[in-house]
């Protein structure tokens, strides 16, 4: 009997060891202070990426403009909200999913769709009224 209560003993101490070891304490990527991930962070980054925009009026005569640039677009972590990036400038709140479509704020005339896949990023913009307007779509990768 002593013999059995011994090798419990012994297997209980051994789970207690082995469930205690760091690797087990947080999840991947986690902080030693939350225990837990940023899910903003697989977006951070810089993205090599094209930008095509068109320019619209209706003026007379009308006028179309496209312009097409290669650029580098900066996406960071807002450290005073922890559900906003920020791109280029433009604070954007963004969801677990890496989406966001809208009206950014606070310009609220420029309707605003970002989202990311991968190692890529997509923003479409519209921003104009009844005289004309300009819609742009960039897209890259890290």
């Amino acid at each position: 009997m002593r013999s059995l209560i011994l090798i419990v003993t012994f297997f209980f101490c051994a789970l207690i060891i082995i469930s205690c070891t760091k690797e087990n304490n947080y999840p991947s990527g986690g902080s030693a202070t939350t225990g837990q991930t940023d899910y903003r962070d697989k977006y951070v980054g810089t993205y090599f990426s094209k930008k095509l925009c068109t320019f619209w009026t209706l003026s007379q005569p009308q006028i179309d403009t496209v312009f097409n640039d290669t650029l580098t677009v900066s996406v960071i972590k807002n450290p005073s909200i922890p559900s906003q990036i920020i791109v280029n400038g433009d604070v954007i709140e963004i969801d677990t999913s890496g989406s966001y479509t809208g009206y950014y704020n606070p310009a609220a005339y420029k309707n605003y769709s970002i989202s990311f896949y991968n190692d890529s990023i997509n923003i479409s913009t519209f921003s104009g009224g009844l005289g004309g307007g300009t819609t742009c779509n960039t897209k890259g990768f890290k």
